[in-house]
């Protein structure tokens, strides 16, 4: 019989993302409204691009990690 689901694996959805809070969409993929994108990025856009990916990774190692935890005690 499989086990029921457990509430973490509910915590992180990989398909469709939605806008996060407090974020213009102009720092998304898309170039901001009424003209193109400048030329040189701002040192702040900069900033929000490290961090995403910066958050990403941390996600990632997060997701990794649980799944290992999970295998540990499977086996045990």
């Amino acid at each position: 019989m499989a086990e029921p689901k457990r509430e973490e694996e509910k915590l992180f959805s990989f398909g469709a993302r939605e806008p996060e809070p407090n974020v213009p969409s102009f720092l998304g993929d898309d170039p901001p409204p009424g003209g193109s994108a400048p030329a040189e990025e701002s040192p702040l856009v900069l900033e929000i691009a490290k961090l995403r990916e910066e958050k990403e990774e941390l996600l990632q190692t997060l997701v990794r990690r649980q799944a290992d935890f999970e295998n540990y005690r499977k086996r045990i």
